[in-house]
């Protein structure tokens, strides 16, 4: 059945100011009491909208990570998955890397001493100041960085340079002097460690 003409315009208008009153009260700092039971539409539209906000949350990333390679087993990695490497000659809490060596192993740097570590980071996360203004992110005290021949996330190249760089640990273990032999197969051999 349908309604006349004139009888659906007056429905309209009704509708129309309820509406109008609606928002008048709400902005008026009156509350129109909430139904106890939401409707199925509103439901509907409640699940889509939790549904589209989980997707769309960023997941929050650690940004220190243990990753595993068949290469190098267990080490740690950024929130991108690139590989960490420590720096024998460097302390704890001092870095001997810097200049042209810092072009080649790129310290981690980071703007907030605020770190989140990966469930599986046993040792301590912190950062230290390079003395140029920037935070450098530390494990256990021990400066990390990068390996500027790493050209993909999960790349270990620069195990064993020198035989004085190495992956990082979660435990921040370092190797020993008789364990610190050979680069890994990985490594550009026509990369030179000590060109800075």
């Amino acid at each position: 059945m349908t309604l006349p003409t004139r009888d659906r315009m007056a429905t309209a208008v009704a509708c129309f100011a309820l509406t109008a009153l609606l928002v008048a009260c709400q902005s008026a700092g009156t509350t129109v009491p909430p139904s106890t039971e939401p409707s199925a539409a509103q439901s509907a539209e409640s699940s889509v909208e939790a549904s589209i906000a989980a997707s769309a949350a960023p997941s929050i990333a650690a940004d220190v990570a243990v990753a595993t390679s068949g290469g190098v087993g267990e080490h740690l990695v950024d929130a991108e998955g690139r590989t960490l490497y420590v720096f024998t000659n460097d302390m704890p809490g001092m870095s001997h890397c810097v200049d042209d060596c810092a072009a080649s192993w790129p310290p981690y740097l980071v703007d907030s001493a605020e770190l989140t570590a990966g469930e599986d980071v046993s040792a301590d996360l912190g950062t230290m100041d390079r003395g140029d203004g920037t935070l450098q992110v530390t494990l256990d005290g021990w400066p990390l960085y990068y390996f500027a021949a790493d050209q993909s996330s999960g790349d270990t190249g620069g195990e064993g340079v020198g035989g004085v760089w190495f992956v990082a640990r979660a435990d921040a273990s370092l190797p020993s002097a008789s364990s610190s032999a050979a680069p890994s197969d990985e490594a550009d051999s026509s990369y030179d460690p000590y060109d800075y």
